[in-house]
């Protein structure tokens, strides 16, 4: 993870956690239509050792697992030529 990208996950990351703090008082209706969004890139090697990108729009956090550990949604998935 190069460091322009962490920081915008940290970023990403206390944004979503700030507003998520008043679910009790907004609702989740209102929580989820302001989630803040990220589109980001990912490479990878497939299974035939090829290198691929894909790149995942308008990605929301939906919940926090173990240890830095988030589930997403994101609203595209697309694989694309490079980064």
């Amino acid at each position: 993870m190069d460091e322009e990208f962490e920081e915008d996950y940290n970023f990403w990351v206390d944004e979503h956690e700030s507003l998520n703090q008043y679910k009790d008082k907004l609702g989740e209706e209102k929580i989820w239509e302001n989630e803040p969004t990220r589109t980001f890139y990912v490479e990878f090697l497939n299974k035939a050792n090829e290198t691929k990108y894909v790149r995942f729009e308008n990605c929301k956090i939906i919940d926090k697992g173990d240890d830095d550990e988030y589930a997403i949604l994101a609203e595209k998935i697309t694989l694309i030529d490079n980064i």
